[in-house]
């Protein structure tokens, strides 16, 4: 299953799998994030549509390291993360944690344009993300499309900010219509792992939280920062996450983190 889904991941650019972390788990921080968010937004206002919560791995602060780090073992475990990019050669086994957060989108939140996380022709190696679904996304909250194989379709890459105001036609619902696009509705615990390259889209959310626990992957060397569209653009990881320079490997093992 895992070399299966390693194929799919060359050729498409994004896999899904299902039931990657336990339901209890993502409760659990679902809970945790529901406490955060509060906070959020009580003291930012109602306004807030959409937050990036970066996570550590230590219960030091935010009481949640051990939550985080039981997903990150039960993802990355047997015929999962680890398996599936240990058989990408743009990953491989040697791929470090750079990312690690959790993206809520609150209700009121409008649908994205069609992105990528990084550009078509970066100057290193490909990120690769991972979605675990914190909760069950029902249609009415979102679910993110993706356009499958265009992070190796240069003329798909010009999709990029497609129905974004003031981006006009240019013959892109032409090429949409070539696209293979899917919007996988997610079971708590399912996941999407996903060439960064990939052209992608959160939809407009209707009903209640979307959280998603996102991690992604890079191989060495790392550079200081991504290759972004958006420059300036850091990792979206805490310095003491980035800096014990763990492999998913590392992760799924489920050993005593060595200290950064």
């Amino acid at each position: 299953a895992a070399a299966a889904a390693a194929a799919a991941l060359r050729g498409d650019g994004a896999v899904f799998l299902r039931g990657v972390v336990p339901s209890t788990t993502c409760s659990a921080l679902c809970h945790h994030i529901d406490l955060c968010a509060k906070e959020a937004l009580a003291e930012l206002g109602p306004g807030l549509r959409r937050i990036d919560w970066k996570l550590g791995l230590d219960d030091e602060g935010e009481g949640a390291g051990a939550l985080v780090r039981g997903a990150l073992q039960y993802a990355c475990g047997p015929g999962g993360v680890a398996a599936v990019l240990a058989g990408v050669p743009a990953a491989s086994a040697a791929a470090r944690l750079v990312e690690l957060s959790v993206l809520c989108t609150e209700p009121g939140a409008p649908r994205q344009v069609l992105h990528p996380d990084m550009v078509y022709d970066a100057d290193h190696a490909p990120l690769f993300t991972v979605f675990v679904a914190l909760q069950d996304i029902a249609e009415e909250m979102g679910p993110t499309t993706f356009l499958l194989g265009s992070h190796q379709e240069a003329r798909l890459q010009e999709l990029r900010h497609l129905g974004a105001p003031g981006s006009g036609g240019g013959g892109g619902e032409e090429r949409l219509g070539e696209a293979r696009a899917v919007a996988p509705g997610l079971a708590r615990g399912d996941a999407v792992l996903y060439d960064a390259r990939v052209l992608h889209a959160g939809g407009a959310n209707a009903l209640r939280r979307r959280g998603l626990l996102t991690f992604s992957f890079l191989r060495p060397p790392v550079p200081a920062a991504p290759h972004r569209h958006n420059a300036g653009a850091a990792f979206s990881a805490l310095p003491r996450v980035l800096a014990r320079r763990l492999t998913a490997p590392d992760l799924a093992a489920g050993a005593e983190l060595p200290p950064p």
